[in-house]
């Protein structure tokens, strides 16, 4: 991209974006984008969000502005003070709802002609023209982006190399080809969080070529998707290649037909997966996700999931119905979506399966004319059997596999390895022992003895009673597993050394689908697919299952009923009918499930009815007129004759509006009857509202009455519930400049009692919402749901009665001209907090965040020896956080406030007394999230408790800070006081873990000549962590510094400045005491249009008391050692030619009775 456009876009951006923030905090009424979330910097730069941020919105607790870099436009989080690495950090900020560098436009600015008065003469060169590296700066092509390689070698590390590509390119090649192209070489693809309802795929790779809208070829990451079909249904993601060609041709009657022709193949990038969730109770999350196979950590494909409760569809976004953590497969419901007992919960999602490379296929073929429509489609999904990614499969696991033919939830096998002793590895030693009398061999125990300890095994989790080992604490860096012994024969443990051997599987279909157009409004369609599913292509048994086929008819009619002739088309009533049949036999399968999400339940499908063959039909006949709605009746009928069941259900739909009142009716009654069984299943749903000129109410009831009977006998499946609900709320056809809703509603649950339905639970429900949108610059929210759910009967005596409260405030509120800025957003909920379990992975030399100490000197890894890494050539371990199965139920909340003070937007042309007050400022934010068990009122809704030793207390995040500044646009002089205080606490499996921090800061500074200014900062801190298991991990650091700088300042160019702190830490829990003496002097030298120089150089001289060996000693001596130490850091960057730059790093170590450490890197970058 030429220098001069970039320039000018950023001109452009700059305003723009300005001038978006204060459109969204005047507007904020129409938007709730206000963020909060809790980071771990793995690395020093991390991508918070898909969409822009709105310019000083972002709040991060325990850091200060120098500690960091944002860039607002990418959402990009520069961390300074790497001493943050792998620590939480609770942050707050608000986004619009685009991407502001994304390129829109109207219209296509290619088309623009060039100056027909001003001929271009093609024989000139003009030496003038700027040299353009790669040639990417053609005009008909927009391109960003660089290229960067690097090396980095030092004495403490072996040879590493970096590789970075990263280009975005859009334009014409030609005339006619379009190119679209996203290409990057990160190994570790990115995922947007799923907290918004809109995202962008950050890991997507692609090439995209177009020829005149007719054909599209595109390679890279692809999405499929399956057209206009009923049996063949899919969306996949994958990488590979797709092409799309349209070709039209006019008949001799002036008829156009198209043929549209779309291939594609690829290597899949998940597996499909539907999932039924047993909502809990109050509990709004999080819901594990988990694989087809029952595994417990999964990735989820961000966008691929849909989400329903009771059959609708919701939508995804912290101000809508749910959020998701696609890289752990956590979903959680917001307030606006309270779960309860009766929900009825099923996600759809795509999901990483890694077992084996599975490929895709896909082949569509249509032709369309005026009056007739024809397609035909193959789909074939296949994993390649003898590329497998899950543990390597011998013969024998193959030979396994083989035998159990279509019985693959019966391929459990065991998994104990003799591989000798492996020193950074859970390994185990196998013993006999004696319970009781009884002698059991071939137990195994954990253990690090190099002689014994030969056998490495993996544990499947399994139900309790039906295992011999649990999963018990321990200090070593991975989950270990302990051995008990069983009880009268009955095993007491819920693990087994076993594991679950996945089959490669095969899905095909072929499907072919015919319509045509018939006399007055007439269509008949018929479609018809053939589906070969293997689930075991080791094995031949049972492939005589695998074929299955489908089919179905449709002729529907559309016809105006008789009316005035006056009456326009619009304001007609139509009459719609139609007759449809549908079949398939015992072995048809599908890719993705065609059928209503609700299909089963609504006939009373048993488990053991949907494996077999089948017969659907039914006649729909309804009415609808433009503006008054539309009435439906329907009947169907459901055979299974293998089972010799068959059902009957009709139902009826209105949704009517006349003048002011609205009705809405949804009922139905099925009779299904079998040789063992029949039930009578009875629901409608009905709303009935009254509008006012300022107002609605209503009424709404939900009824069900399914009834299971076995030879006249009710049995427990049966069920029945009545909800009536009424309700007052904003008319919506006014403005919206105040909206509100007020609800309360009854439900009472039966459930069988001998041979008849008795009351089982009474829930009251009460729900109020209002949000003030009238102020732009005091903008309110408000939502509030209470349930109270009491059960009967039998049910009394073991279920206490229940009360689940939920509730949210946001408000955003400024006077004065922004002089007084005042937010508040609290939230109050219930949900389940998983106890965190971790591991630390060695990976490349330099490329981690955690650096291992042996502190024990036993040669053994251990999660208490892993520290977070304050020098690059140290980072050699990542850490990973493994999924655990145990979970609490907390009652949360939720508390962000922030007043910031600045008389200066007002008062800053002022004289006197006001002139004076006009040099103060200060930002007061405060940010809270609890999680605990204590399930009083008071402790439920109150955010201030934080007392980190109570066992009630499982998780909280608490930072506050309050920052004053006395002359902060001052040139001369300023004051500046700041204190923070944050806490955490972390339940994990091995106990609870917990750090709280003071810090004071105070600085002064003054310019006492043109060229010089002098600082002196002064800082207390109070650092305390515990950890209830590693007892090594308990400190409490008292800190105190004092640092003065003197920088000099000449010309824009030059920086030079000298520094020297005195810093005292103090243990007070041991003793650990040291004094350090720090003396650095830097020198940046900017050289425009060139580059730049900087120089660093450390002393210290540090005096310490205590063990070396501990995290208390690496907390207070920051890596370095006892005595003399020093720190050299020399950075060089150069500009080579307009778009090609070169950057050399050089840093330095050196330690009392320490080898000297050098460590160098060279990278090239250009930049497209």
């Amino acid at each position: 991209m030429p220098k001069n456009i970039f320039h000018i876009r950023l001109f452009v951006l700059l305003p723009l974006l300005l001038l978006l923030s204060n459109s969204c905090l005047l507007h904020a009424q129409s938007l709730s984008n206000r963020i909060n979330k809790t980071i771990i910097f793995e690395s020093d730069t991390l991508q918070l969000d898909s969409l822009s941020l709105v310019p000083g919105s972002l709040k991060i607790s325990a850091l200060d502005t120098g500690d960091y870099e944002i860039d607002q436009i990418n959402a990009l989080l520069i961390l300074k003070n790497k001493t943050f690495i792998g620590k939480p950090l609770s942050i707050e900020y608000r986004r619009f709802p685009y991407r502001i560098n994304k390129a829109f436009s109207h219209k296509d600015t290619n088309v623009i002609e060039k100056n027909l008065y001003e001929p271009v003469n093609p024989l000139m060169i003009n030496d003038a023209e700027p040299n353009d590296f790669l040639n990417l700066s053609d005009a008909s092509l927009q391109s960003s982006g660089s290229l960067s390689r690097g090396i980095t070698i030092g004495n403490n590390q072996d040879m590493s190399v970096q590789s970075n590509l990263n280009l975005q390119l859009s334009g014409k090649l030609s005339d006619d080809v379009d190119i679209i192209a996203n290409i990057t070489d990160q190994n570790i693809p990115f995922q947007p969080e799923g907290n918004t309802r809109q995202i962008q795929e950050f890991d997507k790779i692609y090439i995209q070529l177009n020829y005149k809208d007719r054909v599209s070829l595109l390679a890279g990451d692809i999405e499929d998707k399956s057209s206009d079909t009923y049996f063949m249904q899919f969306t996949k993601k994958g990488q590979g290649l797709m092409g799309d060609v349209l070709l039209l041709s006019e008949t001799k009657k002036k008829d156009t037909t198209a043929y549209h022709i779309k291939v594609s193949g690829a290597v899949a990038k998940g597996n499909f997966r539907r999932q039924s969730i047993v909502a809990i109770e109050g509990n709004q999350g999080p819901y594990q996700l988990s694989g087809e196979n029952q595994e417990n950590f999964i990735i989820i494909l961000s966008g691929s999931e849909r989400i329903y409760i009771d059959g609708k569809l919701l939508t995804r976004g912290q101000d809508a119905d749910y959020v998701i953590n696609y890289n752990s497969g956590e979903l959680t419901f917001t307030a606006k979506q309270p779960i309860t007992k009766d929900k009825r919960i099923v996600a759809e999602f795509e999901y990483s399966d890694q077992n084996y490379v599975r490929t895709l296929a896909h082949i569509g073929t249509e032709i369309k004319q005026k009056k007739w429509n024809f397609s035909f489609h193959f789909y074939n999904e296949q994993d390649m059997k003898n590329q497998s990614n899950q543990l390597e499969l011998n013969d024998q696991n193959i030979a396994f596999l083989r035998q159990i033919g279509n019985n693959v939830d019966q391929a459990y096998y065991p998994y104990i390895d003799s591989v000798g002793f492996q020193e950074n590895e859970v390994m185990y030693k196998k013993i006999d022992t004696l319970v009781n009398g009884i002698t059991y061999d071939s137990v195994f125990v954990y253990s690090t003895h190099a002689d014994s300890a030969y056998y490495r095994l993996k544990f499947t989790l399994v139900d309790q009673g039906k295992g011999n080992y649990v999963l018990t604490q321990s200090s070593a860096n991975g989950r270990v597993f302990a051995w008990v012994a069983p009880i009268n024969g009955i095993p007491q443990g819920n693990y087994e050394p076993i594991i679950l051997l996945i089959t490669p599987k095969r899905i095909q279909m072929y499907h072919l689908n015919v319509s045509y157009e018939l006399p007055k409004n007439t269509f008949v369609h018929f479609e018809t697919a053939l589906s070969n599913n293997d689930v075991n292509t080791f094995s031949t048994i049972g492939n005589s299952q695998n074929v299955g086929m489908a089919l179905r008819f449709m002729l529907k009619n559309t016809a105006p009923l008789p009316s005035k002739k006056t009456l326009s088309a619009e304001k007609r009533w139509k009459m719609h009918t139609a007759l449809h049949y549908e079949t398939k036999n015992k072995w048809f399968d599908y890719i993705e499930n065609y059928r209503d999400v609700e299909f089963v339940r609504n006939y009373n499908l048993a488990d053991s009815l949907t494996q077999a063959t089948e017969h659907f039909t039914g006649l729909n006949l309804s009415f609808d007129q433009a503006d008054k709605g539309h009435i439906g009746w329907s009947s169907n009928v459901f055979l299974i004759p293998a089972y010799a069941w068959h059902a009957i259900q009709n139902q009826f739909i209105t949704d009517l509006k006349l003048r002011a009142y609205t009705l809405q009716i949804n009922a139905s009654l099925l009779n299904s009857q079998s040789q063992k069984d029949k039930t009578l299943f009875l629901k409608h749903d009905e709303l009935f509202s009254r509008s006012f000129r300022y107002f609605e109410i209503g009424l709404h009831e939900q009824m069900e009455y399914n009834q299971f009977k076995q030879n006249d006998s009710l049995i427990p499946l049966s069920r029945a519930f009545n909800e009536i609900a009424v309700f007052l709320k904003q008319n919506d056809s006014i403005t919206r400049d105040y909206n509100y809703v007020l609800q309360y509603s009854n439900r009472i649950d039966q459930a069988v009692k001998g041979n008849h339905f008795s009351t089982s639970a009474i829930a009251h429900n009460l729900k109020a919402g209002f949000d003030m949108l009238k102020f732009a610059n005091h903008p309110l929210r408000f939502t509030l749901s209470y349930r109270n759910l009491r059960y009967k009967d039998s049910l009394a005596a073991t279920q206490a009665p229940e009360n689940t409260l939920l509730a949210s405030i946001d408000y955003q509120g400024q006077i004065c001209k922004g002089a007084i800025q005042w937010g508040l957003f609290y939230e109050l909920g219930s949900g389940m907090e998983q106890k965190n379990a971790y591991t630390y992975i060695k990976v490349a030399n330099s490329q981690g965040t955690y650096q291992w100490i042996d502190y024990n000197g036993n040669g053994i890894e251990e999660l208490d020896e892993f520290e977070v890494a304050i020098y690059k050539d140290q980072a050699n371990y990542i850490r990973l956080w493994l999924v655990s199965n145990e979970y609490i139920k907390t009652f949360n909340n939720k508390l962000t406030q922030s007043l910031g003070l600045r008389p200066a937007a007002v008062w800053y042309n002022k004289k006197g007394i006001k002139k004076f007050i006009a040099r103060f400022a200060n930002q007061t934010t405060y940010q809270t999230q609890l999680k605990q068990t204590a399930a009083d009122f008071i402790s439920t809704i109150n955010p201030f408790y934080s007392n980190l030793t109570d066992t009630a207390l499982v998780s909280t995040a608490m930072h506050f800070r309050n920052a004053f500044s006395f002359n902060q646009n001052s040139l001369i002089w300023g004051l500046d006081a700041i204190y923070s205080h944050s806490k955490n606490k972390l339940l994990t499996v091995n106990g609870f873990e917990s750090s709280n921090l003071n810090d004071w800061q105070f600085s002064g500074r003054c310019r006492i000549f043109k060229d010089f200014i002098l600082k002196l900062n002064y800082y207390h801190k109070l650092n305390t962590k515990n950890s209830e298991y590693f007892n090594l991990k308990n400190y409490r650091i008292l800190n105190n510094s004092m640092e003065p700088i003197l920088t000099y300042q000449f010309d824009n160019q030059l920086t030079a400045s000298i520094l020297y702190a005195y810093i005292q830490k103090i243990n007070t829990t041991g003793e650990e005491r040291s004094y350090t003496h720090k003396l650095t002097s830097e020198i940046n030298y900017r050289m425009p249009k060139r580059g730049s120089l900087l120089t660093q150089i450390s002393y210290y001289h540090i005096q310490f008391k205590g063990k070396t060996s501990a995290p208390c000693a690496y907390e207070m001596l920051e890596a370095l050692q006892p005595g003399h130490n020093g720190v050299f850091t020399i950075a060089y960057q150069t500009t080579l030619l307009k778009n090609l730059q070169m950057n050399l790093m050089y840093e330095g170590r050196i330690s009392t009775g320490v080898a000297m450490i050098h460590t160098g890197s060279v990278e090239i970058r250009a930049y497209f």
